[in-house]
């Protein structure tokens, strides 16, 4: 498998990765707002102003209890039951009273429902003064409730009618702030309604896009996830096939440079062991000599070979331009040809062609090594006949650069 596909491939799993990190996270933040909106819409202000509203009703009535029962202790001389009445009323004045500061305290009555007819916005703008009649009302009975006790049961007239007089203003102000309470506990439980109603609508479409977003995460994250995987696997199920058919062809050409290899030393074995004749001339013992070197060199020539072969497929061969000079090069290469083509009995032609430079700048190894190749693999394979071989310049690629 090549590099650069292969790191195309970690790139887009990456990528992939990045995406679905940020869908989960997608996924999450909206799975936190609908359960915000859904919780903030069970625990909003409307609830509470409901139960506000609905207990604004009973401290009311208490209200108006209270005062009837002191009208009627004092009217009748019960004078052990104005001390708890007194209580009573003052505690149930004192919730009333803040209770309604919690209703009407960052918005007016009228402010509080947008959506009320005329009718009800007029009926909740006019409740504060049924409230701050009845708050006035009570205390002012609070401070007679106060001194009847202490003057019990010596009360005169006046004391009376006053309380009677307070106890029907507390009265007449229940009787207008009633119908405007309810109101308000009608219209509260309706945004109320109105608010559970439209936070199942947003959780509905908050589902749409939810289901939305995990099906693009399915086609277009996961699946394309599982596709690289499974080209990768591909990719790699490939590279192993090539692996094992290089193995393979590794394998061939050690079995052939095996075969090759028994040529020259053969000739070396051979022509050593006639060197120990004792009736050699000279000139046979030199011509020995010069067959030994010649199957060493061809030897030596065939381990190189491999070596570089081993170097290529370890990626540590290396190019190393030097100063050649290209025409004594070109002159070993014929001579090398030359021998071969004569034990064939081959005829050889070989020009170097005057255009050629004297000297150029390249790898004198590697470029021999191809030359030499090219004309072994001509007469190798060429059975009877002419070789020709010419050498000439025909562009230069760069300055000094072959």
């Amino acid at each position: 498998m090549n590099q650069p596909n292969s790191q195309h491939i970690r790139n887009g799993v990456s990528r992939l990765r990045r995406l679905a990190l940020l869908s989960a996270v997608c996924i999450l933040i909206l799975n936190a707002w609908m359960a915000f909106r859904i919780t903030s819409v069970l625990d909003h202000g409307s609830a509470t102003m409901i139960n506000i509203s609905g207990s604004q009703r009973t401290y009311s009535q208490r209200i108006r209890s209270d005062a009837f029962e002191i009208e009627t202790a004092v009217r009748y001389g019960q004078w052990d039951k104005l001390e708890p009445l007194y209580e009573d009323l003052k505690q149930t004045t004192e919730h009333f009273s803040v209770a309604h500061q919690q209703l009407f305290t960052h918005r007016s009555p009228g402010e509080l429902f947008g959506d009320a007819t005329i009718h009800e916005a007029d009926l909740v703008a006019s409740i504060q003064v049924p409230a701050q009649q009845m708050i006035s009302g009570s205390k002012e009975l609070q401070k007679l409730t106060d001194n009847a006790i202490r003057r019990a049961p010596y009360i005169d007239e006046l004391t009376i009618n006053r309380i009677l007089a307070v106890k029907d203003e507390i009265t007449q102000a229940h009787s207008a702030y009633m119908p405007r309470m309810e109101t308000i506990v009608d219209l509260f439980e309706q945004a109320s309604r109105d608010e559970i109603s439209a936070s199942v609508r947003h959780a509905r479409l908050a589902m749409v896009v939810l289901l939305v977003l995990l099906t693009a995460t399915i086609l277009f994250i996961i699946e394309p996830t599982i596709l690289i995987i499974r080209r990768q696997l591909r990719d790699l199920d490939r590279a192993t096939r090539h692996a094992r058919r290089a193995d393979a062809v590794r394998w061939r050409l050690l079995t052939n440079m095996g075969h090759e290899f028994r040529t020259p030393m053969n000739a070396v074995m051979g022509f050593a062991e006639l060197l120990r004749e004792d009736n050699l001339s000279a000139a046979e013992r030199a011509r020995l000599g010069q067959s030994i070197y010649e199957s060493s060199k061809q030897l030596t020539h065939m381990i190189e070979t491999m070596l570089d072969i081993s170097a290529i497929e370890s990626g540590q061969l290396r190019i190393v331009p030097t100063r050649c000079d290209l025409h004594r090069l070109l002159e070993g290469v014929k001579k090398n040809a030359q021998s071969f083509a004569d034990e064939k009995e081959l005829d050889l032609g070989f020009v170097i062609d005057e255009s050629c430079p004297r000297y150029i700048n390249t790898d004198t190894k590697r470029l021999g090594q191809i030359l030499e190749k090219l004309t072994d693999n001509a007469v190798k394979f060429t059975e009877s006949g002419r070789i020709d071989f010419s050498a000439r310049f025909i562009a230069q690629p760069a300055p000094g650069v072959l």
